[in-house]
């Protein structure tokens, strides 16, 4: 169970951790970038499930997406190319999150004022952070639980 346990604290600390990154980059300096490589590019990807037993379900189609975005931007004189979006995003981007991305746009970058090669264009939400802190206590008390029902049951009994 300590395992568990373990696993539970870490989960909830990598929560912490990325929150008070988020929060840290909302301090960066900014400065203006110009789009100038801005895809999404879309492949369909054919998934076939083998242990099926309905012949509908043996294979299905999806959409993968991967994307490109590059944009210029000038720190004390000297231009440097950026390519991420959010401060500090734990889940995946999505086509949504480009769209106001397109080639030639005028967009605020914030960057590391002692590593301007560090930089973003979107502040990140906390919400799937305090998920993480939130289901990394939950199962860090749920690794305790069969010790504690144990200890609680023995208490019991010998009253």
């Amino acid at each position: 169970m300590e395992a568990v346990t373990i696993f539970g604290a870490l989960l909830s600390l990598f929560g912490v951790v990325n929150i008070a990154k988020i929060q840290a980059r909302k301090k960066w300096p900014t400065t203006t970038c110009k789009v100038g490589d801005s895809d999404v590019e879309v492949s369909e990807v054919v998934v076939h499930n083998l242990y099926s037993k309905q012949k509908i379900m043996n294979s299905y189609r999806s959409n993968s997406y991967s994307f490109k975005l590059n944009y210029i931007y000038n720190v004390s004189g000297k231009n440097y190319l950026g390519s991420t979006i959010y401060s500090g995003s734990i889940l995946g981007q999505s086509h949504n999150d480009m769209l106001p991305y397109t080639n030639g746009s005028a967009h605020t970058v914030w960057y590391k004022p002692n590593k301007p090669t560090s930089v973003f264009l979107k502040h990140s939400s906390v919400i799937p952070s305090t998920v993480l802190i939130v289901l990394g206590l939950l199962i860090a008390v749920g690794g305790q639980w069969p010790e504690l029902y144990a200890e609680l049951y023995s208490h019991a009994v010998s009253t």
